[in-house]
């Protein structure tokens, strides 16, 4: 199998989240883990990407999340196979090997809360029926 290097591909098929900057855009819907897990990350572990397709599909999708499992690591840049078939991605097959940065990790097999417990908040089901934000 080849190896997909997502930096610098000509004309990509897709391209990896920065799910750090749509955690930022939308903290309370789009959760990601946190840093602490991410620095214990070591070969052999799963993690989940979110591959963005250049051009959604005719029925709305606009990416496949997928897992990769961790072969390498070294100054902050990952290497991993990827573990499932796309399904709509034809640039790529299961087994082939992905580059990508802590930044593109969107959820580890396993791993604690996939949410930061000191930001845990409760909410009624009024506010959510009558979708009121608190802050």
């Amino acid at each position: 199998m080849g190896h997909i290097n997502i930096f610098g591909r000509n004309e990509p098929e897709f391209h990896l989240e920065n799910v750090v900057k749509k955690n930022i855009e939308f903290p309370r819907t789009f959760l990601i883990p946190v840093q602490e897990e991410i620095v214990k990350l070591d070969i052999g572990n799963l993690i989940k990407l979110i591959f963005v397709m250049k051009r959604p599909q005719k029925n709305g999708c606009r990416a496949e999340k997928m897992w990769v499992k961790i072969t390498n690591k070294q100054n902050g840049v990952f290497t991993g196979v990827l573990d499932n078939e796309p399904y709509y991605l034809k640039s790529i097959k299961a087994g082939e090997i992905i580059t990508f940065k802590a930044e593109n990790i969107a959820e580890i097999y396993g791993g604690e809360a996939s949410f930061n417990e000191k930001l845990f908040a409760i909410i009624t089901q009024k506010a959510i029926d009558k979708r009121q934000k608190t802050n």
